[in-house]
């Protein structure tokens, strides 16, 4: 398998379980508190990618920071009802 194979799967992959659990987010669906987390990771880490690339990205880092946002509010929502 080539390297360019390899990382087209991955994608690939990556992308049949993250879909799911972003519409379900973004429906306003129950997620679980993994999900919650996977979702964060995901988020975070776009958030970190498209501010790095600059102005040009400037709309998709805001939609994306607010997702962030939305989801440590969640989180630590959860948190604070489960003590």
């Amino acid at each position: 398998m080539s390297k360019l194979q390899f990382h087209t799967s991955d994608i690939i992959n990556y992308n049949d379980v993250m879909r799911p659990l972003i519409e379900k987010f973004r429906n306003g669906d129950h997620i679980t508190d993994l999900e919650v987390r996977q979702l964060l990771t995901h988020f975070m880490n776009l958030e970190k990618h498209l501010f790095a690339e600059g102005e040009r990205f400037h709309h998709a880092w805001r939609d994306i920071s607010d997702q962030v946002r939305r989801l440590v509010d969640m989180q630590n929502a959860r948190r604070r009802r489960s003590k």
